[in-house]
């Protein structure tokens, strides 16, 4: 009998596929289970964001950790359906965690590939008519039908196009400074002299064109490409410098697309004949008038509308984000005080001043560039100045002029914490008169890559009661991206925080120049950012 389109046979498959997918699952799991067991300074909000103390995190970590890399053996040697249920809430509850503290939607979608691929696993488990009773009964996956085709395809094909919008979305409409750093790589490694913030929009819109074309008219090409694409576009963290675990944690990612393009090779008809694309919507369209179903066939293109207007509108609203809108440093309060009101907050309060390194010598020679990898740099390379930015004898002269300038408005310094940069160490010599500790949390983000990393250790600061005592300043030199939220900062620059019981709040921010101006009228000081001026 001769068959008709939608009748079609699946061919004999080895287990190919299916490894490919548990193998993503598993190196998911191993690269996010790493981190448990370094100890991820960007987790904590995580588990604070529910009541957890600080004190209670490392450890945490490290059973998460345990509990990851026990997840990632069992996905390869012992693999049965329920653990595929349990590493799909997992991973879906962890990317949500991102938008619950903060981060942003855009994070949970580009994470879709940690939860896709063990859906799709699970899948081939469901549609082969298993008892339940098998749930937790080990045995391997099997894709020998075309429901297991058809469901895969559709799985994997979602998680795609949501992962390259995320990542499009980091790019395009919150512009995520990790990915900006990442261009900055690709331009030194490529000794071009192009804007980051181009390339990171050029980046961005290539994810959106692979999610557009994944999902309205996908072919075998498009996701070999869309799989080269996530390859190279994630090695960018362990070539600046990053943990190469946070390239294997992302495995999911790369995995779905190179499985659509297994699939679409392997099964060209049952894949191109129910995947999700133009085509096929033309002709489900068509069959629903056939049938008179105006209705559904309205309503799925009404959505599909209103789906591409909410992310085209989320694309384009990147210029409406507040500046105080950062992921991680988050106040209870910013409000600007100035001259005596500012002064007595600083000496009666428990009070910490955030100083942005004073002026340094651009130097070609000396452009923090001792190597790539400035994340794997050690106390040591760091003590070594010679490879660092200097700073500018008048930075020098400034310092030393504002570090007088305390003793004239009687600030006295509890303690001092600084950069490990030479730079940040001179700079807190200069003001306090004292050797600072140093805080490897606070390294400019070439090293620790994420400016959410360092306002993280940055916060680590704020919520340390040791840091803290009534009527004495602590003083920290440190570098720009933790100061961005509260405007434009220029070197020398600074933010005054107060603690407030478990949280802290913004009361001051003062130009370099507001210090000397101070010591002939104190109104002047902090009088910028109280008159609504932050450098925007």
């Amino acid at each position: 009998m001769r068959k008709t389109r939608t009748q079609f046979e699946v061919k004999p498959m080895s287990k190919s596929l299916p490894f490919v997918l548990r193998l993503g699952v598993s190196l998911c799991f191993i690269g996010h289970g790493a981190f448990g067991f370094l100890y991820k300074e960007g987790w904590v909000a995580f588990f604070t964001y529910f009541g957890i103390s600080r004190a209670w995190v490392p450890s945490l970590e490290r059973v998460i950790g345990m509990m990851d890399l026990s997840c990632a053996t069992l996905s390869l040697l012992l693999p049965f359906p329920a653990f595929f249920a349990y590493a799909a809430f997992w991973a879906v509850w962890t990317a949500f965690l991102r938008p619950l503290t903060g981060l942003g939607w855009w994070e949970f979608f580009e994470r879709a590939g940690n939860f896709g691929v063990p859906l799709a696993v699970l899948a081939l488990y469901v549609l082969a008519d298993s008892p339940k009773k098998y749930w937790f009964k080990p045995r391997f996956p099997r894709l020998d039908s075309d429901r297991q085709v058809v469901m895969v395809t559709r799985v994997l094909q979602v998680t795609t196009v949501l992962l390259l919008f995320g990542h499009g979305g980091l790019a395009l409409a919150q512009r995520k400074q990790l990915l900006g750093f990442h261009m900055g790589t690709v331009t030194t490694l490529m000794g071009s002299h192009a804007s980051v913030q181009y390339l990171l929009h050029i980046s961005g819109l290539i994810d959106v064109s692979f999610a557009l074309a994944v999902l309205c008219y996908p072919a075998s090409i498009i996701f070999l490409l869309t799989f080269c694409w996530k390859m190279a576009i994630e090695s960018l963290y362990p070539f600046s410098g990053d943990y190469i675990w946070e390239f294997i944690e992302r495995f999911g990612s790369y995995t779905a697309p190179f499985a659509l393009f297994v699939m679409a090779r392997e099964h060209p008809s049952p894949f191109y004949l129910n995947c999700l694309s133009v085509p096929n919507f033309g002709r489900w369209l068509v069959t629903q008038h056939q049938q008179g179903l105006y209705r559904p066939a309205a309503l799925s293109l009404t959505l599909g509308v209103l789906v591409f207007l909410l992310v085209g509108f989320s694309l384009n609203n990147h210029r409406d984000i507040s500046p105080y809108s950062l992921a991680v440093l988050k106040p209870k309060d910013v409000t600007f005080l100035s001259g005596p009101p500012l002064l007595e907050a600083m000496t009666t309060q428990p009070a910490l001043i955030y100083f942005r390194h004073f002026p340094t010598q651009h130097d070609p020679r000396r452009d923090d560039m001792k190597s790539w990898f400035h994340g794997r740099l050690t106390g040591d390379d760091f003590a070594d100045c010679a490879w660092q930015r200097d700073l500018h004898p008048y930075g020098r002269a400034l310092a030393h002029s504002i570090g007088a300038q305390f003793g004239t408005l009687a600030v006295k310094i509890h303690k001092v914490l600084a950069s490990p940069y030479c730079r940040c160490i001179e700079t807190a010599q200069l003001l306090t008169g004292r050797t600072p500790e140093v805080d490897l949390g606070l390294i400019y983000h070439r090293a620790e890559q994420t400016t959410e990393r360092m306002e993280s250790a940055f916060q680590r600061i704020l919520l340390t009661p040791e840091n803290f005592v009534p009527g004495r300043l602590t003083v920290v030199v440190g570098h720009r991206p933790v100061l961005e939220a509260f405007g434009d900062v220029a070197e020398g620059d600074a933010v005054v925080f107060l603690q407030d019981k478990n949280t802290y709040s913004v009361v001051g921010k003062i130009a370099a120049a507001e210090w000397l101006a101070a010591a002939s009228d104190l109104s002047w000081l902090g009088r910028r950012a109280s008159s609504g001026y932050t450098g925007h």
